[in-house]
């Protein structure tokens, strides 16, 4: 059998997706075993071929309705024996299915979605193998075990690879806050430690908390909470310029946790305390952090000591990720 040519097809710009797809000419039946076919499956959507677009601009329904159309067109083609063409529909489609795992929240979908993913990335290395073309393995991120796209960026560390989101859920996050007051060399200082970025409704974390009180003032206690923002961006028209985007954004605390330190530390009139294991809970009730499209909900998680009135608070704060595990 004559070798097929190598054709390399890139997925990493815009413009090297055709909105429409070139059709190959049927490939002669591999050498190997033919392997088993993968089931023809629409997850119920359909989408118009033409309206092929770069994965990383779609939203999570479109990603769905064009993984549909072009698995059933990967079916298609593997069932008529142009394995060459099947292969790329297979591959194209995995950019899809995982765009649409990037917004999948639903912990059943999202397991779905990855077996998805792995029977077409198996069945188009299978295609590959058999035609001679070498093909490079799904990569699959090594904290949450689902499929690495191929537009977005990863780390790679240790030979282990990751989702950016899934590697920084892993390193902890440090920060220290210090504090002076009028006329006086006094200060206080305060460094807080959290185990990682990325947290889940309900998900309980233990901070280090190291308290400095080198001053006159005493401080009464730390504070944990939440803090939430919710920013809406509309598109206003008849203004000064015709059309305007305006946002408005809205703040709210909540989840809000004291520490008083072992055997009652607190209130600290001088000297230093070490909170080594201080739990911190996320409310079972907290929505999920949105970071796309006209809405956007954001939160960060505050820490800060307490002085009484009129001292204003030393505090430190991180930003964090409010997601499912």
């Amino acid at each position: 059998m004559n070798p097929l040519p190598q054709q390399q097809y890139n997925y990493g710009s815009q413009s090297q997706y055709p909105t429409q797809p070139q059709w190959g000419t049927q490939a002669p039946y591999p050498t190997q075993p033919e392997p088993p076919r993968v089931r023809n499956d629409s997850f119920g959507l359909s989408s118009s071929m033409s309206n092929l677009k770069d994965p990383r601009f779609m939203t999570k329904s479109e990603a769905y309705a064009a993984a549909a159309e072009v698995c059933q067109r990967a079916a298609a083609e593997d069932e008529a024996g142009r394995y060459e063409t099947a292969r790329r529909y297979y591959l194209l489609a995995l950019d899809y299915f995982n765009r649409a795992l990037t917004e999948e929240t639903d912990p059943i979908m999202r397991q779905k979605l990855t077996e998805k993913t792995l029977l077409y990335s198996n069945r188009a290395d299978q295609l590959g193998a058999a035609l001679g073309i070498t093909t490079s393995k799904v990569l699959l991120c090594f904290h949450c075990s689902n499929p690495i796209d191929n537009v977005s960026p990863y780390k790679v560390v240790e030979n282990k690879n990751y989702h950016s989101k899934c590697y920084e859920s892993t390193k902890g996050l440090e920060r220290e806050a210090s504090k002076t007051f009028f006329l006086s060399s006094d200060h206080a200082f305060m460094k807080v430690k959290i185990p990682k970025k990325n947290m889940a409704p309900g998900e309980t974390i233990e901070m280090m908390v190291h308290v400095q009180n080198r001053s006159s003032k005493v401080i009464k206690k730390v504070v944990a909470y939440l803090l939430k923002f919710e920013t809406q961006v509309n598109v206003v028209t008849g203004g000064r310029y015709g059309v305007e985007r305006k946002a408005k954004t809205k703040e709210n605390k909540f989840g809000r946790k004291e520490f008083l330190g072992v055997n009652n530390q607190f209130p600290l009139e001088h000297g230093e305390v070490t909170l080594a294991r201080a739990e911190f809970t996320v409310p079972t009730k907290t929505p999920l952090s949105e970071l796309y499209g006209p809405y956007c909900r954001e939160f960060e998680l505050v820490v800060k000591c307490v002085f009484p009135k009129p001292t204003p608070p030393l505090k430190v704060t991180f930003p964090v990720s409010i997601a499912l595990k």
